[in-house]
């Protein structure tokens, strides 16, 4: 159901329905999580970090470390996505806090990501890139060739909006190949 909102959140709301019924908790937090990704794909973002806030309620609640941390990313998303970048730091660094306790490398990659991208919007291009590097390092260890995609071409585009071409042009060069290596779409 890719682009058919009405339609994902029917099935997110059933299943919420469900999971309240018969009272898997777990399931309860994962269900608002996903109708809070619709929300947030639907750009009403006041609606997905209502519905990220219960999920991370219940995270909270059965303490479960993981989904606490993916449920604080999420929200420092949705707060950058609303343009709140000192909020979405807070969240974002907060995730990062709990994915290194937790020691899942991809996921810190990740979160590097993020954070990286908020500094960038906030127009703070150095600190962006120092963690698209980190971020870069990381997914260079994990071999995760999505995320040594993402950090090349964000690390690319900084240098763009520096004036720094012939770095850019390295490093999106670079992401443009393993783009085309991976099949990413759009590329």
């Amino acid at each position: 159901c890719k682009g058919d909102y009405d339609k994902a959140l029917e099935y997110g709301n059933r299943s919420l329905k469900i999971r309240l019924e018969i009272g898997d908790k777990d399931g309860i937090g994962v269900a608002l999580g996903n109708i809070g990704n619709v929300y947030g794909d639907k750009v009403d973002y006041d609606k997905a970090l209502e519905y990220y806030n219960k999920s991370l309620r219940i995270k909270e609640e059965i303490g479960d470390k993981a989904g606490i941390g993916a449920t604080l990313g999420s929200i420092g998303i949705g707060y950058g996505d609303k343009g709140d970048y000192d909020k979405a730091l807070k969240y974002l660094n907060s995730c990062l806090l709990i994915r290194e306790e937790l020691g899942n490398k991809v996921e810190i990659g990740i979160t590097l990501n993020c954070i990286g991208m908020t500094h960038d919007n906030k127009g703070d291009y150095d600190t962006a890139l120092d963690y698209y590097r980190s971020s870069l390092a990381m997914n260079e260890e994990t071999e995760n060739m999505d995320g040594i995609q993402e950090s090349l071409y964000h690390i690319g585009n900084v240098n763009l909006k520096k004036l720094e071409y012939n770095i850019a042009e390295k490093y999106l060069e670079k992401s443009l190949n393993i783009a085309k290596e991976i099949d990413v779409v759009g590329y």
